[in-house]
């Protein structure tokens, strides 16, 4: 049942595409009422999926960072658990912004590597 109930998350979220041009598609396009919303559902799942994309964002921009040889974020700088919490502040916050808004402010506030 649990796996189900993930199955439908993942189908509701992969359609939340408004067009057929997008630089974006999953969880950060969806806004963080939606993010809240869905938390107060089923907090660990809502979380586990919006923040597996956070690291998939992050992750991806750090390394487009590095290719082009500009400083990249240290993302162990806070634990995953304050990252979680800072997110869930941006959105408790501001429920009209994108999810995606708050997870790049949250990258944008982590200090640099070093070189």
């Amino acid at each position: 049942m649990r796996m189900l109930a993930v199955f439908a998350f993942c189908l509701v979220i992969s359609d939340n595409a408004h067009s057929k041009d997008a630089a974006a598609l999953g969880a950060g396009t969806f806004t963080c009422g939606q993010f809240a919303a869905d938390y107060k559902k089923n907090p660990s799942l809502a979380e586990g999926l919006f923040y597996t994309w956070a690291q998939g964002f992050m992750s991806g921009y750090n390394l487009a960072k590095l290719v082009s040889k500009a400083p990249s974020k240290n993302l162990s700088a806070k634990s995953q658990d304050e990252q979680k919490a800072q997110l869930r502040r941006f959105c408790n916050d501001n429920p009209l912004s994108d999810y995606g808004r708050a997870v790049f402010i949250m990258y944008d506030s982590l200090p640099d590597t070093r070189p």
